[in-house]
């Protein structure tokens, strides 16, 4: 094996997921098979250790998601630093018991919530 770069997952589509390493570069890599067995689905935000299996083609293979610091289900991303939760002013008049729920999540998610009133 090659040596390994940190870098953070971007994007997942067709089992490719995209790490952005520090210098800059984008690489489509594969996650091994030990994530299936394991059940851990490499996630965007997630940091990850890799190694580059074509520099030419840009491609690389996960070796490692690093510990997360929060998971969201919807969408489904970790390490995130902040939430942004958008209500109508009316219609639809604010649920403003949705919006407590959404609340207490992002608090225990210890997120920085954002909220967002728009069609006034």
């Amino acid at each position: 094996m090659s040596q390994t770069y940190r870098g953070k997952i971007i994007r997942g589509v067709g089992g490719f997921y995209y790490v952005y390493r520090e210098d800059g570069l984008i690489y489509a890599c594969r996650a091994r098979g030990l994530f299936r067995k394991d059940k851990i689905k490499p996630l965007p935000g997630d940091d990850a250790e890799f190694f580059v299996t074509d520099e030419t083609d840009r491609e690389g293979s996960i070796v490692q998601i690093l510990p997360r610091r929060n998971r969201l289900l919807r969408p489904e991303i970790a390490n995130a630093d902040q939430t942004l939760v958008i209500f109508a002013v009316w219609k639809p008049e604010p649920n403003t018991g949705l919006l407590d729920r959404l609340l207490i999540e992002v608090e225990q998610k210890e997120l920085e919530p954002v909220i967002c009133f728009n069609k006034t």
